[in-house]
């Protein structure tokens, strides 16, 4: 239909083809909008997931003189890994239901497809068995950037985790960081 649209516009100026492009771009502007605010959404979520459970990591596991062995390192390690992916589920459901809410989204017919679709596309696996109609495939790569931001977020907040644990346990049994 857009290639239709561009063979039109190539014949001049009228009012007619102004009215069109003004019309294309508008429609083009829908799933961006949708998506800053879903990815608003989600990041919002994912600060406050993450600083909520660092805040519980700290004020239960840490002390000022106090040293993490394996025993009490690996269950907060297992427990933040666990918390953090509870919390890109709650954001996958997120888009899931932006997806199912939306209208024209061809291929979403039920709330599981459209937590299927959300599943693979936040992943960024991107199966292709379920797709959107072409107004709103723009979303897809949104959704996808936004799971690819959100996992490495994720990640860093794993890893500084990993290296306040050897700091605290390893470090000091090695003769700690020494400086050459």
């Amino acid at each position: 239909m857009r290639r239709r649209l561009n063979g039109l516009l190539k014949f001049g100026n009228s009012r007619g083809t102004i009215l069109i492009r003004r019309v294309i771009a508008c429609l083009m502007w829908k799933p961006v909008l949708c998506g800053i605010v879903l990815v608003g959404g989600t990041v919002v979520f994912h600060a406050w997931g993450t600083l909520l459970w660092l805040r519980h990591i700290i004020q239960r596991f840490s002390r000022s003189n106090d040293v993490w062995h394996l025993k009490r390192s690996l269950p907060v390690f297992t427990q933040t890994v666990v918390a953090l992916i509870m919390l890109h589920v709650c954001e996958i459901v997120f888009w899931a239901a932006a997806y199912f809410i939306l209208p024209d989204t061809a291929g979403i017919i039920a709330f599981d497809d459209s937590l299927y679709f959300s599943f693979v596309t936040f992943t960024t696996l991107g199966y292709g068995d379920i797709t959107l109609k072409t107004d709103w495939r723009l979303l897809c790569g949104i959704e996808a950037l936004n799971g690819i931001i959100l996992c490495g977020w994720s990640t860093a907040v794993l890893f500084s985790l990993l290296q306040v644990i050897w700091q605290r346990h390893y470090a000091p049994a090695a003769g700690g960081f020494r400086n050459k």
